[in-house]
């Protein structure tokens, strides 16, 4: 199950990591929850300079697609991303959430992604498939 989230997140790696502008900072991983016993929530930040919230949020959705989620929602009220994927077998999904904040010349990003109970996924890869997408928001 574990290897089937690793290989959900790492499809379309190198698509995102394209553009311009680069996330000046993509914060620590901050992990709640244990996983294989509750629901586990990962949340990382990062910024990218020179581009506006309406692009950054439009290559954001395009970046998720890419790393092979799906049901895909953008809504643009509360500029977020949201989409999910089921890649285990189980029929247990799992969720990610960017929301994309003006802040000075460009944008900040905050990413959420959440596994249920009963799964689990490396931390480093769910930090770098997060930081790939914020990256996506430069375009």
């Amino acid at each position: 199950m574990q290897r089937a989230i690793l290989a959900g997140l790492a499809v379309g790696a190198m698509i995102c990591a394209s553009g311009a502008a680069r996330a000046q900072d993509c914060g620590g991983l901050q992990v709640t929850g244990t996983p294989m016993v509750t629901p586990v929530t990962y949340k990382v930040s990062g910024s990218v300079p020179r581009v506006g919230a309406g692009p950054a949020l439009d290559n954001v959705a395009r970046a998720v697609a890419a790393e092979g989620f799906s049901n895909i929602r953008v809504d643009r009220k509360l500029s977020s991303v949201d989409a999910m994927q089921e890649m285990s077998g189980s029929g247990r999904p799992q969720f990610v959430r960017f929301v994309v904040r003006k802040r000075g010349a460009g944008v900040q990003v905050d990413a959420t992604f959440r596994v249920q109970a009963g799964q689990a996924s490396p931390e480093q890869a769910v930090h770098d498939y997060l930081c790939r997408v914020i990256r996506g928001a430069a375009g």
